[in-house]
């Protein structure tokens, strides 16, 4: 009998220390685990016209499941699922729906949140900073929350915010930490791939710190990160392809963990974060858990930018 055949499509690079990453070492894992046949197609050229003809051939070539991994994933799937009915469609992280097509998706805001917390107890200067490159739906959500959170902590604290329009791109991602840092912010929330690489020199050039997103970077790049919001769609991809060859997936039912599992959510701490400001995020995290705190999702206060000037948030 032949194994079961799962398409990965990476909308970006596997090896980018980020979102694309993350999903690429969950199915990694989710095929040593159950043994099927596991079909990787890297994609890195941008184009959404392009991403959906490999989703099409996927599918064409009777894959018993797609998996679109990557910003702007949803579109590609919308288009092409309707016309396999045979075939399950995934994408992690995003919104895409249909009678055989879901969105395991971790509540990651709950986990920026938290960050928003310790950039507001960890500040200095009084101004603390964000950037994300894509503007889309998870972006928006995270950056939404992480302001919540430092508002929660401090109203007063000046943020600088804004999306630089590329996840990959570590010049860019430095031109804009550099002026970031240079209207004050000192510890700087980040929702990077490959291009947090550019953020990371930057902070390291201007002696401030960060928090990242997806992995643990306390770990990697210990003297610039003081924190990491994760957000593993790793556990998302695995349990889709558990249910996928289980039988178990329902059509129109998704699964969406947040803090309450911490093999998918939560906040990575820095060792020199002091006793105190773990406890206090600790309380927080239990409170979002059991709803007595509510995370807003939305933003609309100003956008940040090198090339104008930074109105106060």
């Amino acid at each position: 009998m032949s194994k079961a055949r799962v398409v990965l499509i990476l909308n970006g690079r596997h090896d980018d220390r980020g979102f694309v990453q993350e999903g690429y070492e969950g199915a990694l894992r989710a095929s040593r685990d159950h043994g099927f046949h596991l079909e990787v197609v890297e994609y890195i050229s941008k184009s959404p016209y392009g991403l959906q003809q490999q989703v099409e051939k996927a599918a064409k070539k009777g894959a018993l499941g797609v998996i679109v991994h990557g910003s702007r994933a949803d579109a590609a799937v919308d288009a092409v699922a309707p016309k396999y009915p045979d075939c399950s469609f995934l994408s992690p992280g995003g919104r895409a729906a249909g009678t055989n097509v879901w969105n395991y998706a971790v509540r990651h805001f709950e986990a920026a949140y938290l960050a928003g917390v310790l950039a507001a107890r960890s500040t200095r200067s009084g101004t603390v900073g964000h950037l994300s490159g894509v503007f889309i739906s998870p972006g928006r959500k995270g950056r939404a929350a992480y302001v919540d959170g430092v508002r929660a902590i401090d109203p007063s604290i000046r943020i600088v915010t804004g999306f630089c329009g590329d996840q990959d791109d570590p010049k860019l991602a430095e031109r804009w930490i550099d002026a970031e840092a240079k209207v004050g912010a000192d510890i700087i929330f980040t929702m990077l791939n490959y291009g947090r690489t550019g953020a990371i020199d930057a902070c390291r050039a201007h002696g401030i710190h960060q928090i990242g997103n997806i992995r643990n970077w306390c770990n990697e790049e210990p003297d610039v990160f003081i924190g990491s919001a994760l957000s593993r769609h790793s556990w998302s991809i695995r349990n889709w392809i558990g249910d996928l060859l289980t039988g178990k997936l329902e059509s129109g039912h998704n699964l969406h963990p947040g803090l309450e599992v911490p093999e998918a959510v939560g906040l990575a701490i820095g060792q020199g974060v002091v006793e105190e400001i773990r406890d206090e995020i600790a309380e927080i995290a239990a409170e979002i858990v059991a709803g007595t705190r509510v995370v807003n999702t939305d933003y609309d206060g100003p956008e940040f930018s090198p090339d104008a000037s930074v109105e106060e948030a």
